[in-house]
């Protein structure tokens, strides 16, 4: 290395639980660690009661600490960081990494651009503020945890992201130390990516719950004294209804976002903010589906067991088997959105499950809603009044997703999406022939714009990342190319 020799000692600042974290997954990477405290003598006792690992361990004053590494982990709390001002001329040219997450995170300006800031001549990184202590101490392996790394210098990037793979963690370039601000936001976002998804999932409950309310008991003909349980069957209603739309929702902006690409000859355009907004809830839109699923699935199952006094079921329990079947393939659906789980799956595999298995559980949801009520609709007669129903007015979204998703799969229009999926523009070539080819023909950019979650037509996940598309693209050149609407 140009600028740091090779070394294998490190300073941790800071005895606290993330300092005691850090420094134990350093020494079992074969790092030599400097404990530094304002209180070494105080502190000694209370590190080794607490933490065997660092037994033994060099425990010294801050300033020593500092000046016994050339790499040096700040793992104190950001309101301290002024006190390092005293510190400057021992921080001159060495590694500086900040592990902290401000309170308040300012969207212009992050703690290790302020440090940075404050000691220009140091080399500041912001690193492992993702992690916790408690998944740091756990005995078993965080060889499937990541650490963003960014710093301005390329070299000190290069040496954090060495040291975070020797401490058993998987280490990604995260740029320069802007990207910290990103970073540090992170952290302080309640339910991360689930706010819009959360917002419409409640606005579609609230218009359920006020529907099935006044159809059933405001203008329709139903009498609450007739049913002792008609609280819990009419919310059963709404969780079914809730149940549907939601994983129709799912697939809705996919097929949306092909005929718009259809319709512009390219995917090389950008989508309409509502519907980029749209395709990127997706997955908390179906995890939310499966909630209402499974809450409606014990919510039968309550009803079901109060009134087997009048027999079997109609239809000789064909509605429940088939209600049996879309649960389960609701369920997989929901576990394959799993990280670990989606990550043991290859492409084809994925695909098969998020689109084919989805479809097919939403179309057994609707055979289900349709045969349960099939004699209550015939009885109705009229078109209007049925179509007013809440177990037919649930299914209209779905059948639209459907009738979408099977003109979608049309040889003819399936092979205009595929011509387009590689990179295809109407009435025009591409203009930028400097753009690298990956291996089977396609361009880099082609397989970036695929994994972008505005452009990627899956239903809980994206799945894989670029370096994997290259990898399985000779294998599955045409599952490839039918990612954004095939899904």
């Amino acid at each position: 290395m140009a600028k740091f020799s090779p070394e294998l000692s490190v300073s941790v600042i800071g005895t606290g639980d993330f300092g005691r974290a850090l420094a134990g997954r350093l020494i079992q990477g074969g790092y030599t660690i400097h404990m530094g405290s304002q209180d070494p003598g105080g502190r000694r006792e209370f590190l080794e009661a607490v933490s065997p690992a660092l037994v033994g361990v060099s425990i010294v004053k801050i300033r020593e600490a500092i000046q016994l590494s050339n790499v040096i982990l700040l793992a104190i709390n950001s309101d301290k960081h002024e006190s390092l001002k005293q510190y400057s001329d021992i921080l001159n040219e060495k590694i500086l990494i900040d592990v902290s997450n401000p309170d308040r995170p300012s969207k212009t300006t992050s703690a290790a651009e302020k440090l940075q800031a404050m000691l220009p001549t140091t080399y500041v990184c912001k690193a492992f503020n993702t992690s916790s202590a408690y998944v740091l101490s756990a005995s078993s392996s965080i060889s499937n945890k990541t650490v963003n790394v960014c710093a301005n210098d390329i070299e000190v990037r290069t040496i954090v992201k060495r040291m975070a793979t020797d401490m058993g963690l998987q280490a990604v370039d995260a740029g320069g130390l802007q990207s910290a601000r990103q970073l540090e936001q992170q952290q302080q976002t309640l339910c991360l990516g689930w706010g819009w998804a959360t917002v419409v999932t409640g606005v579609w409950l609230a218009l359920w719950i006020l529907y099935v309310g006044c159809e059933k008991f405001v203008f329709g003909n139903h009498s609450v004294d007739s049913d002792s349980l008609w609280p819990l069957t009419a919310f059963n209603v709404v969780l079914a209804s809730m149940a549907i739309n939601q994983l129709a929702l799912c697939y809705l902006p996919g097929c949306l976002a092909a005929f718009i690409q259809i319709a512009k000859g390219t995917k090389y355009k950008a989508f309409p903010r509502w519907l980029d907004l749209w395709l990127k809830m997706r997955k908390q839109l179906g995890l939310y589906g499966l909630i209402f699923a499974i809450m409606h699935a014990c919510v039968s199952l309550i009803v079901f067991s109060h009134r087997r006094h009048r027999g079997p079921p109609r239809q000789g329990g064909s509605p429940q088997i088939i209600a049996v079947l879309a649960t389960l393939f609701y369920i997989i659906l929901g576990i394959t959105s799993l990280p670990s789980v989606g990550a043991l799956l290859n492409w084809r595999e994925w695909r098969f499950v998020q689109s084919y298995l989805g479809h097919l559980c939403l179309l057994l949801s609707c055979v289900h809603a349709c045969l349960l009520k099939f004699e209550f609709f015939h009885r109705l007669g009229s078109f209007m009044i049925i179509i007013q129903q809440p177990e037919v007015l649930c299914q209209l979204l779905a059948f639209a997703a459907l009738a979408l998703r099977l003109i979608l799969w049309m040889p003819c229009i399936s092979s205009y999406v595929w011509k387009i999926r590689k990179g295809y523009v109407r009435g025009g070539t591409r203009k930028d022939p400097e753009q690298g080819k990956a291996a089977n023909g396609h361009t880099n950019e082609t397989y970036q714009e695929e994994i972008q979650p505005g452009n990627t037509i899956e239903v809980f996940q994206v799945k894989g990342d670029v370096e994997q598309k290259k990898n399985e693209a000779e294998q599955h050149t045409e599952a490839a190319c039918h990612m954004n609407t095939d899904l």
